[in-house]
C-alpha cells in the first residue's frame, strides 16, 4: 500500500490508553498520492501485549473516510 503513495503523515490524536496488557491508540493518517491528492483517515488500534511483545492488534476505521480532500 505504501508503495502506491508519495508519502504518509501519521498523527497520534490522543494519549495512549493502557490498562494491564491492553492499549488503545487513536491515529490520523494523511496519505499523499503521487498526483498530489490527499486522503485522510482516522483509526483506533487496540493492542494486546505480553511483556514487551505485541501479540495481537486490531484496527477499527470507516473506509468511507478515504475520500479525496484538497
Amino acid at each position: 500500500m505504501l508503495a502506491s503513495v508519495a508519502g504518509v503523515e501519521t498523527t497520534r490524536l490522543s494519549p495512549i490508553f493502557v490498562e494491564g496488557d491492553h492499549s488503545a491508540i487513536w491515529w490520523r493518517f494523511a496519505f499523499t498520492g503521487k498526483d498530489g491528492s490527499v486522503r485522510t483517515m482516522e483509526e483506533m488500534a487496540l493492542q494486546t501485549w505480553r511483556g514487551d511483545e505485541l501479540i495481537e492488534e486490531r484496527f477499527f476505521y470507516d473506509p468511507k473516510q478515504m475520500a479525496v480532500s484538497k
